[in-house]
């Protein structure tokens, strides 16, 4: 049986696919380990001939997928449908593990029975990412709210593949960047036990000029995958883990696009209504989020503005004005010892990485 399934999207010859690779074997040797490649609009023997060295061999599949679309959520959820093994991860072909890691992570998985685990972040210059935003010290059994699992919505890490079947968790289809948001979500929000371990790393590098993180999207394209998460599935949370996602959803989903495209003088009608759409998602989900007197401010004035367009920049100035003790002091009180709470996000940021 295989152990673990290496899911690696890739729609170009022109990525590190080898190194990828490679590295979900390097230092494995205690688990079985299977890579399932998947040519996204791409063909198998156009990918296969520049990477002659993957070809034929038994613990290295392909799959072609053929939907038009730029989307990466296609190929993640091909590959993960098609897999067999105990557990699941998903690796993107710019990036890679280090040596060692799946056997690392799938022992902490089977001594813990946990279901899930959050890997180790750093850049391609070996610096740690601090994603999720865990409390200080915490390896084990954490909290996704408390521990700022919202944050990691990409799920880089390992899964149990039963864990990932009931949480009903996909990429969604469709949208070219924030297709992780839902399945993130719902995987960190599950009942299932997560760990967070010391050891193995998931290298995460900037990658070619046509990735995600170096495209400029359109403020719709940034605040879409919002309006497309499962409203019903959100609701059924409890209070503080809806509170915690939202603080996520203000923080880094709109208010940093929000920033990007203020001064945009081709923002449309189209944006507008997204914005206003998106705003109100985010604060039916939790009235009461763990904000700093800025952002508070800064949401209450996106959302009164949001069908405004030519007020953007100056909502957006005001907060880029913001003195540092609005942005550290709570908006309310009895969230403000909050671990996803300013005050506690402040302190962390000072505190070394462990």
């Amino acid at each position: 049986m295989i152990d673990v399934e290496v899911v690696v999207p890739v729609h170009t010859v022109d990525r590190p696919l080898e190194r990828a690779v490679q590295s979900a074997f390097a230092g494995n040797d205690d688990v079985s380990v299977r890579v399932t490649i998947v040519c996204h609009n791409i063909t198998r023997d156009t990918l296969t001939a520049s990477v002659p060295g993957l070809v034929g061999r038994e613990d290295v599949r392909f799959l072609e997928l053929e939907d038009g679309t730029a989307s990466p959520a296609g190929p993640k959820n091909l590959g993960l449908r098609a897999a067999t093994g105990r557990y699941l991860t998903v690796l993107d072909s710019d990036d890679f593990f280090a040596p060692g890691s799946l056997a690392a992570w799938s022992k902490v998985l089977d001594e813990t029975d946990a279901g899930l685990l959050a890997a180790p972040l750093q850049d391609e210059h070996g610096n740690r990412i601090l994603t999720p935003r865990s409390r200080w010290g915490r390896t084990s059994a954490l909290d996704p709210a408390r521990d700022g699992l919202a944050y990691a919505s990409a799920p880089r890490g390992l899964w149990r593949a039963d864990v990932w079947e009931s949480a009903g968790a996909s990429y969604t289809e469709g949208l070219g960047t924030g297709e992780d948001l839902e399945i993130g979500l719902r995987l960190w929000f599950s009942d299932a036990r997560i760990e967070y371990p010391r050891s193995g790393v998931y290298h995460l590098t900037s990658g070619g000029p046509d990735r995600v993180s170096a495209r400029r999207w359109t403020l719709q394209e940034e605040l879409e995958p919002i309006l497309r998460l499962d409203q019903n599935w959100l609701q059924s949370l409890g209070v503080r883990q809806r509170s915690a996602i939202a603080a996520k959803l203000w923080r880094i989903n709109v208010f940093a696009a929000f920033l990007r495209h203020a001064d945009d003088p081709a923002r449309g009608g189209t944006d507008t209504e997204v914005l206003s759409a998106a705003c109100a998602v985010v604060r039916e989900l939790a009235p009461e989020v763990p904000l700093s007197i800025a952002e508070q401010a800064f949401a209450d004035g996106i959302s009164s503005s949001a069908s405004q367009p030519e007020r953007w920049p100056v909502v957006a100035d005001a907060y880029r004005r913001s003195g540092r003790l609005s942005r550290i002091l709570p908006a309310v009180w009895r969230c403000g010892l909050r671990a996803e709470g300013p005050l506690r996000g402040f302190l962390r940021s000072y505190l070394p990485v462990r």
